[in-house]
């Protein structure tokens, strides 16, 4: 993970090309998983079962929740209708 925030205003167009490169394998095997995004779209930094432990989790390796991306792992095997 790239450390340095931009400081420069921060476009998804970087962050949406960097993402679509990430092998579709290596997301899958986070499924029904909530990430964290480096700010980059480079990698995934850190996940969970739910959105509280991901932000304890970012915070025990040292990583500002506020600068990265979240995101949900849908597990293609499961419906979310309710």
């Amino acid at each position: 993970m790239n450390p340095e925030f931009p400081r420069d205003p921060w476009t998804t167009r970087q962050f949406h090309e960097n993402q679509r490169k990430y092998p579709v394998e290596k997301l899958l095997s986070y499924k029904g998983q909530h990430i964290a995004w480096s700010w980059d779209g480079v990698e995934i930094v850190a996940a969970a079962e739910d959105p509280e432990s991901l932000d304890k989790k970012l915070c025990e390796i040292g990583i500002d929740p506020l600068k990265v991306v979240y995101d949900f792992v849908e597990d293609p095997d499961l419906s979310y209708l309710r």
